[in-house]
């Protein structure tokens, strides 16, 4: 789950100790978007929930749906969660993050 905003397909960002490149778009919805990631060092692909936070309420409703993610780690119907990771706009590309 990346908790950015700014640049979309064919953009890299950092996840954690992950450089990915977005590849495509999967979906989309009201604040956010969900591509086709594939790691730039391991070839492996992951879905990349990319959530538009234009307000520090946005931004609490982002962290409480990671919490929410992690209190259901395990559940057969829900995705994994790998990682999470938050950067202000203008900043993905350009730094590693800690998630």
């Amino acid at each position: 789950l990346g908790l950015t905003s700014g640049r979309g397909v064919g953009s890299v960002v950092h996840v954690g100790t992950r450089v990915l490149r977005l590849t495509h778009v999967l979906g989309e919805g009201g604040y956010s978007f969900v591509y086709l990631a594939k790691d730039v060092n391991t070839g492996r692909e992951y879905a990349l929930k990319k959530m538009l936070c234009q307000s520090s309420e946005q931004l609490e409703l982002a962290k409480n749906e990671i919490d929410v993610m992690h209190l259901f780690k395990g559940h057969e119907n829900l995705l994994r969660l790998i990682d999470s990771d938050s950067a202000r706009k203008g900043n993905e590309g350009d730094r590693s993050g800690s998630g």
